[in-house]
């Protein structure tokens, strides 16, 4: 999913369901980065409180295009699954790629405002910034510059985060059998893009192209080029998805009907729900050693074996937990704007520099959550 590939969360989630994680640890530990710094700890002459295995906390599930993709690592999937084992649930809210964040990559940790969906990969690419604080090198760099783009948004911790690749979500869902999603709406898209034709000419001549795309943008220009694109087509209703298919339906955005961020937001967390229900319906450990053979060059995470153990022998009953969504949308939060440089994002309504607001609809929403 370019943008929405979050068959992670079959790690996040699959692997805890199926339980049985001993065996896979030295394939897992492929996909584990630890950061460059710790947080840190108490003064040892102070006692340490024990941690409460069952206060809430988040993981921040992101998918990326990987190779032969335009912005290959910039994570148009962001989806912050807020776990409260207390009460069974898990709340996943899903943040738009085009929220205009201040990272910490000057100096010091000044900060340099990009629109939220470019954190992942400003933390991996070492060359730029290079005066950014320590926390935000390494291996891990991308996704703790991600995981503080998200609490900066959300007001929540973030402990974890775990991205997945468009290969690996196709092959992950194939692994499963394909999968049964909930198509919200029915919509259809005329301009998925064809990745093998991105830079075809539709047969147009040097200079037409120069005429087209100095007097034209946005959708109107990539209408120029009809032979980059295919329609896509979705009925409402239940449909089995292999991973190619399930690709489509959440990366898709150009529908005239259902399309944009907002829309793709619904289909991601439909999609999470087929996800869960089929890990659910089937007998997933056979499938464990495949699923994660396929996984090893396609994520990364910071989700160590042990932790996943710490929340299977905690709150085993993962299958039971209830699963809620959160949206962030110009219906309720957020307000489209400008930025100095004339990109289009998405600021709080209330101040655009301030997301207390925001912070308080997502207490309110967790709040609900619990009714």
């Amino acid at each position: 999913m370019k943008k929405k590939i979050i068959l992670l969360i079959l790690v996040i989630l699959g692997l805890m369901l199926g339980g049985g994680i001993t065996s896979l640890i030295k394939r897992y530990n492929m996909i584990v980065v630890k950061p460059t710094t710790v947080r840190k700890i108490f003064d040892r002459s102070t006692p340490t409180p024990t941690p409460d295995p069952l206060s809430p906390y988040s993981i921040l599930l992101m998918g990326y295009g990987g190779g032969g993709h335009d912005g290959g690592y910039l994570t148009d999937t962001m989806i912050v699954a807020h776990i409260r084992p207390r009460e069974s649930a898990i709340d996943l809210i899903s943040l738009p790629r085009d929220m205009w964040v201040p990272l910490p990559l000057g100096k010091n940790g000044d900060a340099v405002f990009w629109k939220i969906n470019a954190a992942y990969a400003f933390g991996r690419d070492q060359n730029q910034y290079r005066d950014r604080p320590e926390r935000y090198t390494g291996d891990a760099g991308g996704g703790e510059l991600a995981k503080y783009a998200a609490e900066y948004i959300t007001g929540l911790p973030v402990r974890y985060f775990a991205i997945l690749s468009f290969a690996g979500f196709e092959e992950s869902i194939d692994t499963l059998g394909g999968i049964d999603v909930t198509i919200p709406h029915t919509f259809e898209d005329t301009l998925y893009p064809l990745e093998e034709e991105k830079g075809n000419d539709c047969e147009k001549t040097p200079e037409e192209i120069e005429e087209i795309t100095a007097t034209m943008s946005g959708d109107l220009l990539e209408e120029q080029f009809p032979c980059r694109y295919e329609t896509v087509f979705f009925e409402k209703g239940t449909e089995h998805m292999d991973g190619i298919r399930a690709l489509k339906f959440v990366r898709s955005r150009k529908s005239k009907t259902y399309g944009g961020d907002y829309n793709r937001s619904l289909r991601q967390l439909a999609l999470l729900e087929a996800i869960k229900e089929k890990v659910i319906s089937i007998n997933f450990i056979p499938k464990i050693i495949p699923f994660m053979n396929s996984l090893t060059r396609d994520m990364q995470t910071d989700m160590g074996a042990g932790d996943f153990k710490t929340i299977v022998d905690t709150h085993p009953k993962l299958q039971e937990f209830t699963i809620k969504t959160i949206s962030l949308t110009d219906d309720n939060v957020l307000v489209e704007s400008r930025s100095d440089n004339g990109q289009y994002i998405l600021v709080p309504k209330e101040s655009e520099d301030d997301w207390t607001s925001v912070h308080e609809y997502i207490q309110r929403e967790i709040g609900s959550n619990n009714q």
